[in-house]
């Protein structure tokens, strides 16, 4: 009611405002909407993508270090094949004061050392001692290396370690490869 007590009466353009009001609201609503929905697809198909990469490289690293094992394995059964390996120490363990057998091993240990990147090479005797090493051997040996030389008596293969840490701490893995005379019996010594 008005103050002078006759019924107010609607304002000609109130009707058509509240319209065109609702209707940018509606719209508004709706791009807000739309913009949500538009927002939460480009995620997941983003979060879909950085998977299918993610996956992508986990396969490829996956086949790098497999690649990479494979390739280690090789080089150790290369030498566990090697008539060399063999009659270098068949030639050691008779005479173990052989300047030249032990000049050749410690020449051909680092060329291996220098060949295949490595950080560094052990021969054991059949009696698993050490014979040679390059560089110099370590004052102790560690334990994952310790449990793979118990491991040689038996061995028909080559051996290797699980990664794990140096007490230098540095990543590292070992190999062992038997190394036979040819009678396929014990192994004559290690490497």
């Amino acid at each position: 009611m008005s103050p002078s007590g006759s019924p107010a009466r609607p304002l000609p353009f109130a009707r058509g405002t509240v319209l065109i009001v609702g209707l940018v609201a509606a719209v508004l609503l709706g791009i807000a909407i739309a913009g949500v929905f538009y927002v939460r697809t480009q995620e997941a198909r983003e979060k879909n993508r950085i998977a299918r990469e993610l996956t992508s490289i986990t396969e490829l690293k996956i086949k790098q270090i497999t690649a990479w094992r494979e390739e280690r394995l090789g080089d150790a059964r290369m030498v566990m094949r090697l008539p060399f390996a063999a009659r270098a120490m068949l030639a050691l363990a008779s005479n173990p004061a052989d300047r030249t057998a032990k000049s050749d091993i410690q020449a051909w240990l680092t060329e291996l050392i220098r060949a295949y990147d490595y950080d560094g090479i052990m021969l054991f005797d059949r009696d698993l001692h050490l014979v040679a090493s390059t560089p110099a051997g370590p004052e102790a040996m560690e334990p994952a290396l310790q449990e793979l030389l118990l491991a040689v008596p038996s061995a028909r293969d080559v051996l290797m370690s699980d990664f794990h840490r140096s007490p230098d701490g540095r990543i590292h893995l070992e190999l062992l490869a038997p190394i036979f005379d040819g009678t396929n019996s014990r192994p004559i010594g290690a490497m």
